[in-house]
């Protein structure tokens, strides 16, 4: 299966499309920044349905991110938004061609952001993963992996764990060593794009589109293996 995936696009629509693939995978952080939410809301309608619709993708799944307010809020967006053109989960299993993927978009330590909560994601939402995924898509990356967060003078913004400067999420890596997902993708941290195998014998994608100036990688979409 041709798979491509993306990450933190934060408004700012590729404009070439993605490689023809057979899955597209949107790993959270879509809208743009803007005030009063419903402005998310029109630009979800206006801008992304259409951008999707030319992507040459068979099957399009993804969850949401810390930026995507209007989402969480379930406000100013239609209820049948994607109708059968993309699934976008929030803590939900979907299958594409006999391929199990869970959508999920919590981060932890940010506090007044959409999906996210002030310390560390609770076990019980991680619990909820499920053991035999082939696909974990999921906005903030696992503790320690592609998560060393940089402030824009080159700082890196972190704590005094042993790993290093890591703000990914420990709930969440925890849950990767039991259920051992195949194949993670997820974003969240723009410095952290890039490609890993596991501990629990799997592999990784950061697949932010934008670097920590919100300027677009090239390319803007990456390759996934299973």
């Amino acid at each position: 299966m041709r798979i491509q995936a993306i990450s933190d696009i934060h408004g700012k629509l590729p404009k070439e499309p993605c490689p023809e693939c057979d899955l597209l995978i949107i790993a959270g952080d879509v809208c743009p920044d803007l005030r009063p939410i419903e402005e998310q809301g029109r630009w979800l309608g206006e801008k992304f349905v259409p951008w999707l619709r030319e992507q040459p993708a068979t099957r399009i799944v993804g969850t949401w991110g810390n930026h995507d307010f209007a989402p969480m809020w379930k406000k100013h967006i239609p209820e049948e938004l994607f109708g059968e053109l993309a699934t976008f989960g929030v803590d939900e299993l979907v299958e594409v061609e006999g391929l199990k993927i869970w959508l999920t978009p919590w981060v932890p330590n940010l506090s007044r952001w959409a999906f996210a909560f002030a310390e560390d994601v609770p076990a019980p939402i991680r619990k909820e993963i499920p053991e035999g995924l082939d696909i974990l898509v999921s906005h903030g990356p696992p503790f320690g992996y592609f998560d060393e967060a940089q402030r824009p003078d080159g700082l890196i913004i972190g704590n005094s764990d042993p790993w290093g400067s890591h703000v990914g999420s420990k709930s969440l890596r925890n849950r990767c060593l039991e259920a051992k997902p195949k194949v993670v993708v997820c974003g969240h941290i723009h410095e952290g794009r890039g490609f890993s195998t596991t501990v629990w014998d799997g592999k990784i994608y950061n697949v932010s589109s934008l670097d920590r100036r919100y300027e677009p990688y090239d390319p803007r979409f990456m390759e996934v293996e299973i």
